[in-house]
């Protein structure tokens, strides 16, 4: 349409070099060729609009593949070519699913099912359930131990913690799979757990006791027990500050308890909470971001998410989810974090770069439990009155953006490059075939860019 501004990413305009050549007498027009071929070249292979040579293109090979237009110096553009997160597929599983944790050893995912008081144990190769394992009374948290290839199941009513082995040598082998290997006395009501890789610890939240026990997976014993806020929901652990968060959700706050590591204290601090801070009402859920060094915690009765910098142990931002938000799980390999909003039968992605929701994902009825399954990108999530679970796939953000000098991004300037580099030694033996030096280079009028004046 004549005057219509041009649309970024569309090919508007390919600027095209007409050469018009005259023969000077004597001459056999071979100086003419040379330059000709590196002009043409330059102008195929480096033309940030155009079609490159052979069709490659920034992300595969095609036939009439082409770059889009690059942004503005230092403006990273976001690439419309990947797919929102999406559900894949729903498993079915045991009778209300709420705990759910990743085996990174075994490429499985143990589901905590507390209606049928048993774990339903889904192999992520195929997303089936390969095998079921009975545990105790009203099975809630979960957490894998990935030093001893165990994996910890609170029970709400049972006050104790079932400890299931994956196979793994350390905790049996595979005469042991899948079975419960010990049963852990713990406080009252526990439901959440967190495993400290740095300590070879299981901390686990007692709801109705007010504390955290704190189990050694080197003997499966309690050697510890924390006294925290009313009500702790939920905990996750940060090897960078040896830090244990806990959601007090009657307090309305987090404690931050020292696992004895040096970044928060050291021994004369090991399992005291050195650090609390206020959230949003009823916090429940809670996950560490190592990437940015903050913690996210949920707020049920708030309907949002409350940010913590974990070296302040202050809230940096809040951010509105769904509806009554439950857990929340972060996704190491996109910087994302995934909340299940239970009212609203939705998930809500959060990007850690800006602390805004990018997605929302339809789930099945009252989403609760969620991991990430960094062996496959993908996000798994118990929905507890439909007894199943929803897999997220979570496609690998991905942009296209310049430099900050303005320069085309590197794959351009490699094909560009080469293709300069061959048109030059051919153009160099043109020349050295005839015997003398090459010509003065020719001048070419610039074509003038959209908008401005003819010449």
């Amino acid at each position: 349409m004549t005057g219509a501004a041009p649309v970024y990413g569309e090919e508007v305009c390919r600027p095209k070099v007409v050469f018009l050549t005259a023969r000077r007498r004597g001459g056999n027009g071979r100086e003419l060729l040379a330059i000709a071929i590196i002009l043409a070249t330059v102008a195929a292979g480096l033309n940030p609009n155009g079609t490159l040579p052979g069709g490659f293109h920034e992300r595969g090979v095609g036939s009439s593949a082409s770059f889009p237009a690059l942004s503005r110096p230092g403006v990273v553009s976001a690439d419309s070519s990947v797919a929102p997160p999406r559900v894949i597929s729903n498993v079915s599983v045991g009778d209300t699913p709420v705990g759910v944790a990743y085996d990174s050893g075994r490429g499985e995912v143990f589901v905590a099912n507390e209606g049928s008081a048993n774990v339903s144990v889904i192999a992520d190769a195929n997303n089936t359930v390969v095998a079921t394992v009975t545990v105790g009374t009203d099975p809630w948290g979960v957490a894998y131990d990935r030093g001893k290839g165990e994996v910890f199941v609170g029970h709400f009513h049972s006050d104790n913690v079932s400890v299931i082995c994956d196979g793994s040598a350390a905790c049996g082998g595979p005469s042991g799979q899948n079975k419960v290997v010990v049963t852990v006395t713990v406080g009252s009501n526990p439901e959440g757990l967190a495993y400290d890789s740095e300590k070879g610890e299981v901390f686990v939240t007692n709801e109705g006791s007010a504390n955290v026990s704190v189990i050694a997976d080197s003997n499966n014993t309690v050697v510890a027990t924390v006294v925290v806020g009313a009500d702790p929901f939920a905990a996750d652990y940060s090897a960078e500050t040896g830090q244990v968060f806990v959601v007090n959700d009657y307090s309305d706050n987090v404690s931050m308890i020292c696992d004895g590591s040096t970044s928060c204290g050291g021994p004369p601090d090991q399992n005291k909470v050195v650090a609390s801070t206020v959230v949003g009402i009823n916090p429940a859920g809670v996950a560490y971001d190592r990437g940015k060094g903050e913690v996210f915690v949920t707020n049920l009765a708030s309907n949002n998410v409350s940010v913590i910098n974990e070296h302040s142990n202050t809230v940096v931002a809040t951010i509105s989810v769904g509806t009554s938000p439950r857990y929340v799980a972060y996704d190491s390999a996109n910087g994302e974090l995934f909340v299940t909003n239970a009212l609203s039968n939705n998930a809500s992605v959060i990007s850690d770069s800006n602390n805004t929701v990018v997605a929302t994902v339809p789930m099945g009825v009252w989403p609760e439990g969620v991991a990430y399954d960094s062996g496959q990108g993908e996000v798994f999530i118990t929905n507890e009155n439909s007894g199943t679970v929803s897999i997220i796939a979570v496609p690998s953000v991905t942009s296209s953006s310049s430099s900050s000098s303005g320069l085309p991004p590197l794959d351009y300037a490699i094909v560009g490059g080469v293709a300069v580099v061959v048109a030059i030694g051919v153009a160099a033996g043109l020349l050295r075939r005839r015997g003398k030096a090459p010509p003065k280079p020719m001048t070419i009028p610039t074509q003038p860019g959209p908008g401005a004046p003819p010449t």
